[in-house]
């Protein structure tokens, strides 16, 4: 029985792991698993974390922190948190996958981190390559979500109202968005989105809630 223990603060990416594992257990005969949240003493042949959550490393706390340095540990992160993933890729030793990923093999992914080596998502190692071949712009995770509203055409009092903040906080970031990709207007701004956007497709970063898993 392989024991597996999580840390989520919500139940978005837990719930398509456990459908996963459910599917692995169906066709890999003898293979089983127990799924539980991390108690204080639990010891776990894996570790999962959401960190979809967090946009620094400094949000994380220390004792999560600690369970990062460990090669049985699994984090989940996704395509936007570039700077937190390039700490974690070089501070830590926990394997590293994203949720935006299009295609994965769990059964893989498991069987790496649990033997104690490190498994990294091709994802994430294609922003490392196009990182080193330009300097690629770097939104926040707040300053995503807002542009994310504005490609589907939001105004800043509407998206405001939506993400419950002022307008005056969704203008100073429309403001850094406009800075950080070179856009001096509004129509550009809608330019540079949509070519983020149609880069983000065509390398297969999709932003999404879970990729397809192949056993």
């Amino acid at each position: 029985m392989c024991q597996i223990r999580y840390v989520a603060c919500a139940d978005i990416y837990l719930s398509g792991i456990r459908g996963c594992l459910d599917t692995l257990a169906r066709h890999h005969h003898g293979w089983n698993y127990q799924l539980s949240p991390l108690g204080l003493y639990d010891e776990a042949d894996l570790l999962i974390v959401d960190g979809t959550q967090y946009e620094t490393i400094k949000e994380i706390p220390e004792s999560l922190l600690f369970l990062l340095h460990k090669r049985s540990t699994l984090i989940l992160v996704n395509a936007f948190q570039q700077a937190l993933t390039d700490i974690l890729e070089k501070e830590c030793c926990c394997s590293i996958l994203c949720v935006d990923e299009m295609t994965f093999h769990l059964r893989d992914i498991l069987d790496v981190t649990m033997r104690g080596k490190r498994y990294l998502s091709p994802l994430i190692i294609r922003f490392k390559q196009k990182a080193s071949e330009e300097s690629p712009t770097r939104l926040t995770l707040a300053e995503h979500r807002i542009m994310t509203f504005l490609k589907q055409g939001y105004s800043g009092v509407e998206i405001a109202r939506l993400l419950f903040r002022s307008e005056k906080t969704v203008s100073s970031h429309k403001r850094r968005i406009m800075k950080k990709l070179g856009a001096k207007s509004d129509v550009e701004l809608s330019q540079k989105i949509n070519t983020l956007s149609t880069f983000m497709n065509s390398s297969g970063e999709h932003p999404g809630r879970f990729g397809r898993m192949e056993s």
